[in-house]
């Protein structure tokens, strides 16, 4: 699981199953280890546009707005940077309707 890939120090399985298990963390409204789970994501790939928007989300969920802010900040830099289209389409959505 994500302690053992963690321990072993297996970073491409950190994050897959860190950003797998704060999804379905999220989703089940456990939203205090969703953001631990794409926290620790974040750790080891700190360059992934789409998980800095996950934890946006969730710490928005949370009342967190400056972490948030944050986070989506960095999301926009990234996706710009890597030119992930899709991302920055809903990050221009998410910027109107606030």
């Amino acid at each position: 699981g994500i302690k053992e890939a963690s321990r072993e120090n297996d970073s491409t399985w950190t994050v897959l199953l860190a950003k797998n298990a704060g999804l379905l963390l999220e989703r089940t409204g456990q939203l205090e280890q969703a953001k631990s789970a794409y926290e620790l994501a974040l750790q080891h790939n700190k360059s992934d546009p789409y998980l800095h928007w996950s934890l946006g989300n969730v710490c928005e969920q949370l009342g967190q707005e400056d972490v948030a802010r944050a986070s989506f900040d960095e999301s926009h830099r990234l996706a710009s940077e890597q030119q992930a289209e899709d991302l920055l389409t809903v990050l221009r959505r998410r910027d109107q309707t606030i």
